[in-house]
């Protein structure tokens, strides 16, 4: 494995849809919505879905440079239409990435060891088979860092 960093701050939104026959819609509407952030000068990082569950990740927040808000109050009233909104901010998205992660046995269960005492707020692999990413909090992304460099790379 190569390294493993946090990000600069990061917000997560998450949706649940009201009920299960709203589902597509809501991914449909949550994807068509972070286009449009993105759009505006803001990235999705990540996307996580279950049966009616949509997270994304945008690495950057705050206001544009006219000082318009990324995530607008219009933008999430329109989603509240279709389902259960919920915006966290101050996350870090922490890469840990090499070469075979997704076939290499054991490296999960040695992450994870790490994350224990972590509240991680999003996984995600898959578009890769060399990197794994989690949330964090911004205030514990460091110390998850050094852990997972203790644990991964040294006495290798």
């Amino acid at each position: 494995m190569a390294r493993t960093a946090p990000s600069a701050l990061i917000t997560m939104i998450a949706a649940c849809a009201l009920d299960p026959w709203r589902t597509l819609l809501v991914k449909t509407q949550l994807i068509a919505s972070s286009a449009a952030v993105w759009i505006v000068g803001s990235s999705v990082d990540l996307i996580t879905t279950s049966e009616v569950n949509v997270s994304l990740t945008l690495d950057k927040t705050g206001s544009d440079s006219a000082g318009n808000s990324l995530l607008s109050e219009s933008l999430l009233q329109e989603l509240s239409q279709h389902c259960r909104v919920r915006v966290e901010d101050e996350l870090a998205l922490v890469a840990i990435v090499g070469n075979k992660i997704a076939s290499t046995p054991g490296v999960c269960r040695r992450v994870f060891e790490v994350l224990e005492p972590h509240n991680v707020r999003m996984i995600c692999q898959g578009a890769s088979p060399h990197n794994l990413c989690v949330l964090v909090a911004e205030s514990e992304a460091a110390q998850v860092v050094r852990s997972l460099h203790e644990n991964l790379f040294e006495g290798v």
